[in-house]
C-alpha cells in the first residue's frame, strides 16, 4: 500500500499540485536556497516531504508557483537545491515553530498545498524582515492556497 499510496501522490502532485494521501515512512526534506543579487538578502525555503520522488516534485511544484510572475523573481538566483533525510539541529526548530534567531515564514500543509515548509529570511535583521515576510506570506497564500504565518526572529 504504501508504494502504491507514494506513486499515487507523487503522480497527483505533479499533475495537479495536490497530495492524494501522505506515505508512510520517514520523511525527507527539500530544501532550496536563492540569494538576491543585489541585496544580498537570502531565502532557504525547506518541505516536508516523503520519499526522495516527492522531493523533487514539491520543489518542482514551489518553483513553478514562484516564478508564475518573472517581475517578482527579478535579481533572484538559485544557488542550492537538495533533499536530505536529516535536518541540521536548527533546521528542525524552525520546523517545530520555535523562535530562532531569523525571521521565517510558515506555510501549513493544508487546503491546496500538500507540504509543510518554512521559507527562513537571511541577511535583513528581524525588525526589517517581519514586513518583507508579511507580504511574502500574503502572496503565497493565495498561490499556493495555504494558510501562512510569519514567525519575527530574535535578532535585530
Amino acid at each position: 500500500m504504501a508504494i502504491r499510496c507514494t506513486m499515487l501522490t507523487l503522480l497527483a502532485a505533479t499533475l495537479f499540485g495536490v497530495i492524494a494521501c501522505k506515505p508512510e515512512g520517514p520523511p525527507n526534506y527539500a530544501l532550496m536556497r536563492l540569494r538576491h543579487a543585489e541585496t544580498h538578502f537570502e531565502m532557504l525555503i525547506m518541505m516536508e516531504t516523503f520519499g526522495e520522488g516527492m522531493c523533487e516534485a514539491a520543489l518542482s511544484e514551489f518553483t513553478r508557483a514562484i516564478y508564475e510572475n518573472e517581475a517578482d523573481m527579478e535579481g533572484w538566483k538559485e544557488t542550492e537545491r537538495d533533499c536530505r533525510e536529516v535536518l541540521k539541529p536548527l533546521y528542525t526548530k524552525i520546523f517545530n515553530d520555535e523562535q530562532v534567531h531569523a525571521t521565517y515564514l510558515t506555510i501549513s500543509a493544508e487546503e491546496g498545498w500538500g507540504y509543510e515548509s518554512r521559507i527562513v529570511l537571511y541577511g535583513i535583521p528581524a525588525s526589517q524582515a517581519q514586513p518583507v515576510c508579511e507580504e511574502i506570506a500574503h502572496d503565497l497564500q493565495s498561490k499556493l492556497e495555504a494558510r501562512t504565518e510569519c514567525v519575527q526572529g530574535t535578532e535585530g
